[in-house]
């Protein structure tokens, strides 16, 4: 094998698309809170946020927008982006945004990757369903593969 193919191998092998996705979604919401001035007042006027939370860099709002731009669901690239997102549990499978009418503040690790996120419902009247505060953790490497062995241990014993 040469060199330029070595390399190109490993450049593969680091890229994540999960994590491309996860950053892209958080970078769309963050784009989203800079054009509503509803978010910036909820930000700047709300008892329920600490200043910590007011000075996050990264503040985003989800406004149910997000599924207009994703490329549709029966298409391949739709179909992909749309699974990572739902296996890491920021799209629900009925297409919702977990974090739908919250503005959202991201948490990062040392390498400056997302690992958690907490929204805060905008809407002065809530749904009697609807959670005010939402927490999101990015599942950790490896989470759904160990469930699915324990899926499959559990059909081998007969205990699913």
């Amino acid at each position: 094998m040469n060199n330029s193919s070595s390399a190109y191998l490993q450049l593969l092998g680091q890229l994540n698309l999960d994590e491309m996705y996860l950053q892209q979604v958080f970078d769309f919401y963050h784009q989203r809170y800079l054009q509503s001035e509803l978010a910036k007042q909820f930000v700047a006027e709300s008892p329920r946020l600490n200043e910590e939370l007011r000075t996050c860099p990264l503040i985003g709002f989800c406004d149910r927008t997000l599924g207009k731009e994703l490329p549709e669901r029966r298409t391949f690239d739709g179909g992909a982006i749309r699974g990572s997102l739902q296996r890491q549990g920021l799209l629900m499978t009925t297409g919702h945004e977990r974090f739908r009418g919250c503005v959202v503040f991201p948490e990062l690790d040392v390498q400056q990757n997302i690992v958690a996120a907490v929204g805060f419902r905008v809407a002065v009247r809530l749904r009697l369903w609807d959670k005010p505060v939402v927490h999101w953790h990015k599942p950790e490497p490896g989470f759904y593969q160990q469930q699915g062995f324990n899926t499959v241990k559990g059909l081998i014993y007969g205990q699913a």
